[in-house]
């Protein structure tokens, strides 16, 4: 039975010779662990000795907890937005490399953005740390609000993001950077930080050879851009 954040759950252990006896667990979803323990196996009634003639019927307990690491696991890929930048990139490459499979498995486009923020270092040196801060959490909410939740955004560097835009070409693709340039340049214009935007994106039509591959091509229209004046997109398109 589930309960707000808690599995009960009654255990019955029943021996090759006949007899049984009831067992009450609870698991804590919410923790991802037992009641008062971590990993171990609590119980409100004294456990029997291991024997090879019990056979413990835990499978409907251990399917829930299962389940729960799997959504935790899902759940903090998808979170790749916040700024550690070890889970960040480990969540982000685990991802690319399931869309690059996708890709290729049922042949559609995708499209990968690599976006640094030009002055970025300005405004620390000008503000302090803490606005700096701010400010990176601004740019990740605003791209957060501009991609669908199927898409994956990651912090890969001090102000680099990444954004992977699941089966979209180009024409799409192009329609999504103009939008999130936008309201970026807006949002930094209300509050008066010296900051724009360059973007490198790259839509393939036919996956890469792997995750490394994609971000490198990305990244070098990225510093095309910045070489060509900041604040502007360099979109290439790669066929083969």
């Amino acid at each position: 039975m589930l309960f707000r954040s808690h599995f009960f759950g009654c255990l019955v252990c029943r021996k090759t010779g006949g007899g049984s006896s009831l067992y009450r667990q609870r698991y804590d979803l919410a923790r991802g662990q037992f009641d008062g323990s971590t990993g171990s196996f609590t119980s409100d009634y004294p456990l029997l000795e291991y024997d090879r003639k019990i056979g413990f019927l835990y499978g409907h307990l251990f399917y829930l907890i299962g389940l729960k690491k799997h959504l935790r696991a899902r759940k903090s890929a998808r979170q790749a937005r916040c700024f550690n930048r070890f889970s960040n990139g480990r969540a982000f490459f685990e991802l690319a490399g399931i869309e690059i499979s996708r890709a290729r498995r049922y042949r559609r486009p995708f499209t990968m953005t690599y976006m640094d923020i030009d002055n970025f270092k300005g405004v620390n040196d000008r503000f302090g740390h803490q606005t700096g801060n701010n400010l990176l959490r601004l740019v990740a909410h605003r791209i957060k609000a501009n991609v669908r939740e199927v898409d994956t955004v990651a912090r890969l560097g001090g102000d680099e993001f990444a954004i992977l835009l699941t089966e979209t070409g180009s024409e799409s693709a192009q329609a999504v950077f103009r939008k999130l340039q936008k309201d970026l340049l807006e949002a930094m214009q209300e509050n008066k930080w010296p900051v724009t935007f360059s973007m490198g994106a790259v839509t393939f039509m036919r996956p890469p050879i792997d995750v490394e591959e994609m971000i490198k091509k990305a990244d070098e229209l990225m510093y095309m851009a910045k070489k060509s004046g900041k604040n502007t997109i360099k979109h290439e398109v790669l066929e083969e």
